[in-house]
């Protein structure tokens, strides 16, 4: 039998309990092995990209994790067809093409090409820059915006600045990006995160755009650019959810002078990634740091208890946990100072 995508899918749905193709039949279902998934057994968080048969790739969307069909990925799985286990090694082939093509050797094996942002000044930047300034309510600087806080405000000139990047998504997805869409370049540089600045219907508030097409392993986490020493014993590391959040937190709560505080490292959760998050700090290799976690009210402590419970290094420390409770409906942090309302507790 001849090994293709269409007979992968069916071998794993024929392997499967919880294997279902979403509605334009691009993605695979299924339940994940590696953070367990949801108490709903019917119901599964790990998408398999199926649209692509030079290669397919995966990714949970509650535990963030992510890779490429491997014969490894299958048996995790609990999968043993020969048809899924065959087309698996075939797929790592052109996985390792892949990698090949995207990684540069002067940066290192495990990053990505530099992006030169411009500091634009059109109608449409000054636009986007204003919205952030509204939901935060404070003022930043075009040269804040793009040195500090990696804002991209014109997609067009992003282009033209960076020659080397092709398109990896349709013209009408591009065009929409680029005339309603406020990016944020990731921290690994893999990937433009946008947010809807005019409320356009977007599917989710945010977009991942990924520069060099879907690469696993590739970070959605954003951090805002400051320096930080590595060796500190002290390290205090911020965690919130979104990008706004993150620039709230830096903007309405932290204390005058935080730019210059080399022992403070904020990062975003990428939604609610947080394990993904506090292993990518792990990797930095701080001799030690106090953890920081500004959640939305729809995240309770047990959350963060069974996170703490599962981790050896975290388990020893006390984590503030910090929540806006001002109101229901605005419980998040990337909102003026006036709609913040801090409450403090330890985990």
């Amino acid at each position: 039998m001849k090994i293709t995508l269409d007979t992968f899918i069916d071998s794993l749905q024929s392997s499967l309990r919880v294997a279902y193709l979403n509605s334009r039949q691009t993605e695979l279902t299924v339940r994940c092995p590696y953070c367990g998934d949801s108490d709903n057994i019917n119901h599964g968080h790990l998408n398999i990209k199926v649209d692509d048969e030079e290669c397919v790739v995966w990714r949970c969307v509650r535990c963030d994790t992510s890779g490429f069909v491997t014969p490894q990925f299958i048996r995790n799985l609990k999968i043993t067809n020969d048809i899924a286990i065959r087309f698996a090694h075939k797929n790592s082939i052109n996985a390792s093409k892949i990698y090949k093509k995207v990684k540069t050797s002067i940066t290192g094996p495990s990053k990505f090409r530099d992006i030169l942002i411009p500091i634009t000044d059109d109608t449409e930047s000054i636009e986007k820059l204003e919205y952030v300034q509204d939901r935060l309510g404070v003022k930043i600087s075009l040269q804040d915006a793009v040195n500090r806080y990696k804002m991209i405000l014109n997609l067009e000139e992003l282009w033209k600045c960076n020659h080397w990047m092709k398109m990896q998504e349709n013209p009408q997805m591009m065009r929409m990006l680029a005339d309603y869409g406020v990016g944020f370049l990731s921290i690994d540089k893999s990937k433009i995160i946008f947010r809807d600045v005019y409320g356009w219907n977007w599917s989710k508030r945010y977009f991942n755009y990924n520069i060099h097409g879907y690469i696993p392993d590739s970070s959605s986490i954003y951090t805002i650019s400051k320096n930080i020493n590595l060796l500190s014993t002290n390290m205090e590391v911020i965690i919130a959810e979104g990008i706004l959040d993150v620039m709230g937190i830096a903007l309405n709560i932290l204390p005058a002078g935080w730019e210059n505080n080399q022992n403070l490292f904020i990062i975003n959760a990428a939604g609610k990634s947080y394990v993904k998050s506090i292993n990518l700090v792990r990797s930095y290799g701080f001799l030690d740091f106090n953890l920081r976690i500004f959640t939305d009210n729809d995240v309770n402590n047990g959350f963060f208890i069974k996170i703490k419970k599962r981790d050896p290094i975290l388990y020893r420390k006390k984590i503030e946990i910090n929540r806006n409770i001002f109101s229901k409906k605005e419980n998040d942090f990337g909102l003026p100072l006036h709609k913040i309302k801090l409450q403090r507790g330890r985990i």
